[in-house]
């Protein structure tokens, strides 16, 4: 095993190979490339959103806190870089009775891929954390919201709870 200096701005190794276990050698240029979690975006909700009773409704943002790729557009993340991304979705349900049941979910192409849930609160947040491959041309993820309250209720516009995000693993090409 040997020693590695590294360029601090770029991760580069200046002289050295690293050698690891069982693991292959990783030149100078792979740790560049390896240092690299982009796409990435995070949005969060600046105004209330109303969910029925008994129905699933695809979440909508309206500050976008960080966007690397253009990949974030109409409340969907479409990155355009195939691989597995980290992606968390959070949100905070505010109704006068307890939710039977509150989801905050995470959907592939519009299909179901990840749930969060929580029961009997009033005022409560739901978050989902799912990793996803995306292939990097179509594929997209969005947040969705349920809850079963008896009347519709309101997602809270706070950016401290209610806030989508995610980026692309490193190392899972």
């Amino acid at each position: 095993m040997a020693l590695v200096k590294l360029n601090a701005r770029s991760a580069t190794a200046l002289d050295a190979t690293i050698l690891t276990g069982n693991l292959p050698a990783i030149s100078g240029a792979s740790l560049t490339s390896l240092s690299d979690n982009t796409p990435a975006f995070r949005v969060n909700k600046s105004s209330t959103q109303s969910i029925a009773h008994d129905t699933e409704v695809e979440m909508t943002w309206q500050d976008e806190i960080l966007d690397t790729d253009n990949a974030f557009a109409s409340n969907r993340f479409t990155p355009q870089t195939a691989g597995y991304y980290q992606i968390y979705a959070s949100a905070r349900l505010n109704t006068n009775s307890d939710a039977d049941q509150w989801r905050v979910q995470i959907h592939k192409n519009g299909s179901q891929f990840a749930i969060g849930s929580m029961v009997n609160r009033t005022q409560q947040t739901g978050q989902c954390l799912a990793m996803v491959e995306l292939n990097g041309s179509t594929d997209y993820v969005s947040a969705i919201a349920y809850h079963v309250v008896g009347s519709s209720s309101d997602i809270e516009a706070q950016d401290t709870y209610t806030y989508f995000q995610g980026f692309k693993l490193i190392g899972l090409e």
